[in-house]
């Protein structure tokens, strides 16, 4: 079925930034659906087939955004790229739904279908600035860019480490690390985009954050590298492809790019908005399948006002109480309370109270008792650390005497400084040696 040609006016923005970042992202989808195909198993032939026809389509593509010239005809190809990007999009997602489900085999983790599906979120998004004439990148916010691009670099450091042979005992420990502390920079860079997205100018604190994450990516980045030199080489144990490796290395350099361009302020400082608080996908765009029971439908009454639920404040409920006790109101009336009896909502009432003051005399005592127990461990605690200090010091006074036989060549040995690293410390020498 020949899809509908459809026309966008792009008011002059940069071209050479918009066609390279399509074609960085039709390259990127390209090997998604490729890494797919090789997760899948061989019982799963129609997947494989889908897998292997948006390669195809990728491909084709990329070869003619690769021809194309002028922005006018990059801009009639963005609608035909959005629609193939979106079809994706349902495709990892339907995986990744079977894959939670235990309805999928292979060895694509739900993690890494997840991964990749938020970056064809991304890259929708990135089309929707195009198909709207805003100059893509220069529209971004630089938290909203350092979150997202963060998170992926710490689900490219939690993948590796898990494709990785259990004997690269040293790699997998590098890996970890990297995982953790993208971890921290998420968390960071989250708070920065709370504390921000109301702010004007510009922080001096965020733009310290930026460098940080600059320096962290580019030691990211010279791991990958190495590891795809070492894969290259055959000297490397584990099920990461060739390709994969080269994919993480060029992510984290286009991550690199941007980074640059927050630098030089060619992004807005922040938005009104967090990106991950706002659906990339319209509903119309909603996975196929999906369509929810309307039977099965519960309705959800705590979202719904007070008024509608027809409960009443905290003082009309006193109110009425009172009312109900002293037979006045229509209530206690109708119900037919005989006079000297309290009626049912002062009954109720009472029970309560009684109830309360029972539980507050339980608590009471809990609270003495946890009070004597804890200060019975805090004794107990102040003998064990004066002990504990005792033995310290004199350790400390043992491992403080120097050896009497020590030479001035073994000392000057010492300080000899240790080999320079391009990330971290205590890695491979055949990794984390610096290259000239």
């Amino acid at each position: 079925m020949a899809r509908q040609a459809m026309t966008y006016t792009v008011p002059q923005p940069l071209e050479p930034l918009n066609i390279e970042e399509l074609k960085f992202w039709l390259q990127i989808m390209q090997e998604h659906a490729l890494f797919i195909k090789a997760g899948l198993t061989s019982g799963d032939s129609g997947l494989i087939d889908e897998a292997q026809e948006f390669h195809q389509e990728f491909g084709a593509l990329l070869q003619r955004v690769e021809r194309t010239k002028s922005i006018k005809q990059c801009t009639e190809l963005v609608a035909e790229i959005y629609t193939a990007v979106k079809e994706l999009y349902c495709y990892k997602r339907e995986l990744l739904q079977a894959k939670l489900a235990g309805r999928l085999g292979g060895s694509n983790f739900p993690l890494f279908l997840d991964h990749i599906s938020r970056e064809a979120e991304y890259f929708l998004r990135l089309l929707d600035r195009m198909r709207s004439g805003r100059v893509i990148l220069k529209e971004s916010s630089q938290t909203q860019e350092s979150v997202f691009w963060l998170r992926l670099m710490g689900d490219h450091a939690k993948l590796i480490s898990h494709l990785l042979d259990p004997t690269e005992r040293g790699l997998i420990r590098v890996a970890n690390e990297f995982s953790v502390q993208f971890d921290h920079l998420v968390l960071q860079g989250r708070d920065f985009a709370s504390m921000l997205h109301v702010h004007e100018g510009e922080v001096r604190a965020f733009r310290r954050f930026i460098l940080d994450v600059k320096t962290d990516v580019q030691q990211l980045r010279d791991f990958k590298k190495a590891a795809h030199d070492l894969i290259v080489e055959c000297r490397l144990i584990g099920l990461i492809p060739e390709m994969l490796a080269d994919h993480l290395r060029r992510e984290a350099d286009h991550f690199l790019m941007l980074l640059a361009m927050m630098e030089r302020g060619l992004m807005k400082h922040s938005d009104d908005f967090l990106l991950e608080d706002v659906p990339c996908i319209d509903d119309e765009y909603s996975s196929p399948g999906r369509e929810t029971d309307k039977a099965s439908q519960i309705p959800d009454d705590s979202h719904r006002p007070p008024a509608a639920l027809g409960s009443k404040s905290l003082q009309e409920q006193k109110t009425g109480a009172a009312q109900a006790a002293a037979g006045d109101s229509p209530a206690a009336q109708s119900d037919g309370a005989e006079p000297g009896k309290p009626s049912l909502p002062a009954a109720v009432e009472q029970e309560a109270r009684e109830e309360a003051e029972i539980a507050a005399k339980h608590k009471l005592k809990a609270a003495k008792g946890f009070q004597e127990s804890e200060s019975k461990k805090a004794k107990a605690a102040q003998t064990d650390v004066g002990k504990i200090m005792g033995k310290a010091s004199t350790y400390k006074e043992a491992t403080s005497k120097q050896p009497a036989g020590k030479t001035e060549a073994e000392g000057a040995k010492s300080e000899k400084p240790k080999t320079k690293y391009k990330w971290g410390s205590g890695l491979p020498r055949s990794l984390g040696k610096v290259r000239n």
